[in-house]
């Protein structure tokens, strides 16, 4: 959605228009960041008790965590205007840019409460064995946003606000749709039972999301500093090149972390049974997946950043810009697909610790002090290959986490495997 939406955007409405877009991306995966906490911890922890056999206790604390998300991302929706004015006056951006950013940022506010939904629900369907179901209906919400993004821009005089309300039509019908199977229709093994009077699962839950959150958090950081410092160092012009290559980024990172949240729901499920074979195996294939994937993803971005950049863009230093900034995502791509993959691994087996520790050397040990001082030190040159420097040292941590832990989760053939399952 989002490449086809800058297309679109970019097309119709002009390069200062993507700008203004782009400048709410940072907030977007922010909110992102917090949903996944709460879906890649409630599948663990409702997968554990599914593979227990505690359905009614998995369907109480089902109807706990839905309570509980959607009165959070209600009252996010309720102050979203304040967060808008902060990130894009931290950016830097102003004029056209900033009017434009605050004119999206109003009409995507309403779609907040199912924007954040829509993860949970969904995974917590895939836990449930209806995995084909929620990827039915994610895609088909993906479909009527496209569409329906398009024949606002292109029909009516809404401009960014219709962007914004396309939003609330897609994520509506996926986040509607999964709590309809969830709760009403006879094949789901979770029924409709009372929230659970135990608030005090919502603390394991975080506390188990919380590498998925960091992964993502990394983008919205990165996200906001490269931003910053592609205003300060290359001027707003590279603001709309830099987008392009935030949305493809955005486009592979999912094609991981779709892999990655199904992989939690799956291996959490073997774990809580004490199958550690299948266990083995979900790791091993994760780990195939990955290389695969990554390897696809850095010679596609190799062969095809000139078509991409001539297909988005007009100006030679702009089409540059878009050619150094796939370059760069094309070498850490790899790396970032092993390390996301491994911390979710972790959070399947109930290790927060280590999967904690992956994330946040990936976002607050190594990225942003490696973003700032290779931007600051070396300016564009740094810029560029400060992601690279700091997924490959995340990446030697990985493989000495692995190396060390990886039996006591199920992952390595060492014995004993001893679940340590979340109360």
């Amino acid at each position: 959605y989002g490449v086809e939406d800058a297309l679109v955007v970019v097309t119709k409405l002009g390069p200062d228009a993507l700008a203004s877009i782009v400048s709410i991306l940072p907030i977007q995966y922010l909110l992102t960041a917090l949903s996944m906490m709460f879906a890649s911890g409630s599948a663990s922890h409702i997968g554990h008790l599914i593979g227990r056999k505690e359905y009614r206790r998995a369907s109480s604390h089902m109807s706990t965590i839905i309570l509980f998300v959607t009165t959070v991302s209600i009252t996010i929706m309720l102050m979203f205007a304040t967060i808008i004015g902060t990130i894009t006056h931290f950016i830097g951006v102003n004029g056209v840019v900033l009017s434009g950013a605050m004119e999206y940022g109003q009409a995507f506010s309403f779609a907040i409460p199912f924007f954040m939904m829509q993860y949970l629900v969904s995974q917590i369907l895939i836990v449930t064995g209806r995995g084909k179901s929620a990827t039915a209906l994610l895609s088909l919400g993906l479909i009527l946003n496209i569409v329906y993004d398009f024949y606002m821009i292109t029909f009516t005089d809404l401009g960014l606000s219709g962007t914004g309300y396309s939003t609330i039509v897609g994520t509506m019908f996926s986040t509607l749709g999964c709590v309809y199977l969830l709760y009403f229709d006879k094949k789901s093994i979770l029924k409709r039972e009372l929230p659970s009077k135990n608030l005090r699962i919502l603390i394991p839950i975080c506390k188990n999301g919380l590498p998925q959150t960091i992964n993502t958090l990394t983008l919205a950081i990165s996200t906001t500093l490269l931003l910053m410092f592609s205003v300060k160092l290359t001027g707003t012009e590279s603001i709309a090149a830099r987008s392009i290559a935030i949305n493809l980024q955005a486009l592979l990172n999912s094609l991981y972390i779709g892999y990655n949240q199904g992989s939690i729901s799956l291996t959490s499920y073997f774990y809580g049974k004490e199958d550690k074979d299948r266990t083995i195996m979900m790791f091993r294939t994760g780990m195939i997946f990955s290389i695969i994937l990554g390897l696809i993803g850095m010679v596609t971005l190799q062969i095809f950043d000139t078509v991409i950049a001539d297909l988005f863009m007009e100006s030679e230093y702009t089409k540059e810009r878009v050619n150094a900034y796939l370059t760069t995502m094309s070498y850490t791509f790899i790396m970032t697909g092993l390390n996301m993959f491994v911390a979710s691994m972790f959070v399947a087996a109930s290790d927060s610790k280590h999967a904690n520790l992956i994330s946040f050397t990936r976002t607050v040990y190594l990225g942003i002090p490696v973003l700032c001082i290779m931007s600051l030190a070396f300016g564009t040159y740094g810029l560029a290959n400060a992601s690279i420097i700091t997924e490959g040292l995340t990446l030697c941590l990985t493989i000495f986490l692995v190396y060390r832990h990886g039996h006591k989760c199920g992952f390595l053939k060492k014995e004993p495997f001893t679940p340590h399952l979340m109360e």
